[in-house]
């Protein structure tokens, strides 16, 4: 099971045991070079995030899925971990208004998670 990317994960979808561990760029990135299905849905931040990891993230609008052991599946494969690469805003009051994106202008850095599924 390869690795999912993605700038958020839905909490609905966890319905089996699940850990979520703060990980460093450097982890995050250590991660990410064994192979990952990534499932980045914003156009107008993928480029950024490419920049801030260092390799490319292939923009995908596909939905993240469960598969019947609820392990997350995603074009047909599960996976056990997913890596979630949040922004934090430059205004800490910050909450995108419904229907519009983000531009990486407000973006000052990112935080790294590791979700992974047991």
């Amino acid at each position: 099971m390869r690795t999912l990317l993605g700038n958020t994960f839905p909490p609905a979808y966890v319905r089996r045991e699940c850990n979520i561990t703060m990980i460093s760029l450097e982890q995050a990135r250590e991660i990410l070079e064994g192979g990952f299905a990534s499932f980045w849905g914003h156009e107008n931040t993928v480029r950024a995030v490419s920049d801030y990891l260092k390799m490319e993230v292939p923009y995908n609008r596909e939905s993240v899925r469960l598969d019947d052991e609820n392990f997350p599946s995603f074009d047909g494969k599960s996976h056990k971990e997913v890596v979630v690469i949040s922004p934090t805003y430059k205004d800490p009051a910050f909450r995108p208004k419904v229907g519009v994106e983000v531009t990486p202008e407000e973006i000052c850095s990112w935080h790294c998670q590791l979700w992974t599924f047991i």
